[in-house]
């Protein structure tokens, strides 16, 4: 049962780094906020971009700690 606990913990790991550089990456140029204005197609699809993102990485969370309270459960 270790090796489930560090899968998960693994897992949780990658996917917030993954996650956290994501979201920099794709929500760094929406806080300059110069170069790119809120009419433009480029600001939607990075919006929409970093939208999914955040509802990816919110699933995977949600499945990680689901995961780790079967696991606390399990003798």
């Amino acid at each position: 049962m270790k090796e489930v606990f560090y899968a998960i913990s693994v897992l949780s790991l990658a996917s917030v780094l993954v996650g956290g550089a994501s979201i920099f990456v794709l929500g760094l140029p929406l806080l300059k906020g110069g170069a790119i204005s809120p009419d433009q197609d480029r600001f939607r699809q990075r919006l929409a971009s970093l939208k999914r993102v955040l509802c990816v990485m919110g699933g995977i969370l949600a499945v990680e700690f689901f995961a780790a309270l079967l696991y606390c459960r399990c003798p």
